[in-house]
């Protein structure tokens, strides 16, 4: 699930009583309903459905999202060169196909990484830009 989205379990069907546990096991939800919106990093992990006394079904919860804050500023004079990482929160066992850089909606940049890399909890892309009259643009991801 990316970073801000919802996620929705709903019981049907039971009657008796019902619980949501969070990942540390911890009473979420004692409704028919689970709703979790917006999704965040910390939403993360493994999550229990208790039906009465003796049913219960888990289910693992990946949340990709940014592991740095997105919205700083950045100041460069012109012709200098500005490092823009990205860095995602990828679980274990994810990997990151594809991906792309855009200003104002025109994509400056795009990529598939390569199958040969290995899977690992952070995945990260920078992309160079050098301001001024012309611009550049280099992948070193």
């Amino acid at each position: 699930v990316p970073e801000g989205g919802s996620v929705s379990l709903e019981v049907e069907g039971w009657k008796g009583e019902v619980r949501f546990l969070d990942p540390r096991k911890e009473l979420v939800e004692s409704s028919r309903r689970l709703n979790l919106e917006p999704v965040s990093l910390a939403h993360e992990g493994r999550w229990t459905l208790e039906i009465g006394p003796d049913l219960s079904q888990t289910y693992d919860l990946r949340v990709i999202g940014f592991s740095q804050p997105q919205n700083e500023t950045l100041y460069a004079s012109s012709g200098s060169r500005v490092r823009l990482p990205c860095v995602l929160n990828l679980s274990p066992g994810l990997g990151m196909k594809k991906g792309r850089w855009r200003r104002r909606g025109e994509v400056l940049v795009s990529w598939p990484t390569s199958e040969g890399h290995p899977r690992r909890s952070q995945a990260s892309e920078h992309l160079n830009v050098k301001l001024g009259a012309e611009e550049e643009v280099e992948d070193t991801g």
